[in-house]
Formats: C-alpha cells, sequence, structure tokens
C-alpha cells in the first residue's frame, strides 16, 4: 500500500480569529476586542428618532409629571403612582394585545372595544347578578370570546 505523498503540502493553517465555521474555535477568538462602528450622529435613521412621535410622547409625559408634581402635594405620592399605575394597567394590556393582532396582520381594532365589553361584563356579572368572581371572569372571558 502506498501513502499519499505530501510533498508541496502546506500544513493547515489555525483558523482565523473570530472565524465561526472552525471548529472548536472561539467565535470571538482569544480576548478578541471587536471594533464597534458608532452611527453617525446626523444619520436620517437617528434623527427620525430624535423628531418622530415617541421622543415627543416622552417629552410630553414627563412636563404634565413635572408641572403636576410641583403643582399639587399629592401627586407623587405612592398611593397616586400606584393608582394611577393601576388605571394604566387595563390600557396597557390592550394596547400589548391590539399590537399583537396589528402585527400578525389581522388589523382588527375592535380589541378594545371588546375588552371594555368583557370587563363591564364582569363588573355587572359581580355587582349586579352577584356571582363569585371566577365565574364573574370565566363569563367576562366568555363574552368577550
Amino acid at each position: 500500500m502506498q501513502r499519499a505523498s505530501t510533498e508541496g503540502l502546506e500544513p493547515r493553517t489555525p483558523p482565523l480569529r473570530g472565524d465561526p465555521f472552525a471548529f472548536g474555535s472561539d467565535p470571538m477568538g482569544e480576548g478578541s476586542h471587536t471594533s464597534v462602528t458608532t452611527a453617525d450622529p446626523d444619520s436620517p435613521s437617528r434623527l427620525r428618532f430624535f423628531f418622530g412621535n415617541e421622543v415627543g410622547l416622552i417629552a410630553l409625559i414627563a412636563l404634565f409629571a413635572a408641572l403636576f408634581g410641583l403643582a399639587t402635594d399629592g401627586f407623587l405620592s405612592p398611593f397616586n403612582l400606584f393608582t394611577l399605575g393601576r388605571t394604566m394597567s387595563i390600557d396597557i394590556m390592550i394596547g400589548f394585545s391590539m399590537m399583537v393582532v396589528i402585527v400578525t396582520g389581522g388589523l382588527n381594532l375592535s380589541v378594545g372595544a371588546i375588552g371594555v365589553c368583557a370587563a363591564m361584563g364582569f363588573g355587572w356579572l359581580i355587582e349586579s347578578a352577584g356571582l363569585p368572581w371566577p365565574l364573574a371572569l370565566a363569563g367576562g372571558l366568555a363574552l368577550a370570546a
């Protein structure tokens, strides 16, 4: 049996630093320092972010929170912030569910109305019908379905 000649063949070079296809290599290299490119501060996407709706809404919320906090004594109290959080949580949940519907392509904006209808039905079943809250919750969810 003859052995293949290895004359003229180079030994296998070690993998390049950061070679993700090399077996057993660290994808980032040994103690590698990756260079991070920063976005140009005048790029259109950065300017679009600062002049978009989100930054304006955040600025308005901060402005009104500062104004109401300075104008009244109890606005920034823990009890009031807790109450505001509880009130906003309902709208946030409805907003998240609307976001899911819109992102999946359903574009059904009646989610808010259905959520309000379920909440009103839940409240009516507890107050007027006198059902315990687990049964009223099931009834509110059934109404929304």
